[in-house]
């Protein structure tokens, strides 16, 4: 009788997640499979689910204040981003504006002032 190898055990190189059953993902608003496309976009998108700005937002406010100096903060796209900070990530782009201080001469002490009366 000639020898056969068995055929080698096939592993998956993944597991499949259980799928959870509604409202078990708790970054959904509760009932929001019964609710209506617009309020489910409402919910999701309120600004209290998401305390801090994304990352580029500030990336951009730093960019736009160390390049340009003061005039650009009353521009309304400044206005509009720097709403959507929290406290600690315009002390964030203080502290960062402080360190770029001697490469960027449009940052001035009146800018850093400005920035702190936020707070």
């Amino acid at each position: 009788m000639p020898y056969t190898a068995a055929a080698p055990e096939h592993k998956p190189k993944f597991t499949r997640r259980e799928a959870r059953p509604p409202g078990a993902d708790s970054s959904l608003p509760k009932g929001w499979d019964k609710i209506s496309l617009g309020a489910l976009w409402d919910a999701l998108n309120d600004p209290r689910r998401w305390p801090r700005a994304a990352q580029s937002t500030v990336d951009a406010v730093a960019y736009e204040l160390r390049t340009y100096g003061l005039p650009h903060l009353a521009k309304p796209a400044t206005q509009a981003r720097l709403s959507d900070l929290s406290n600690a990530q315009v002390r964030d782009i203080i502290a960062c504006l402080i360190r770029l201080r001697p490469k960027y001469p449009t940052i001035t002490d009146d800018l850093l002032l400005k920035l702190g009366g936020l707070l």
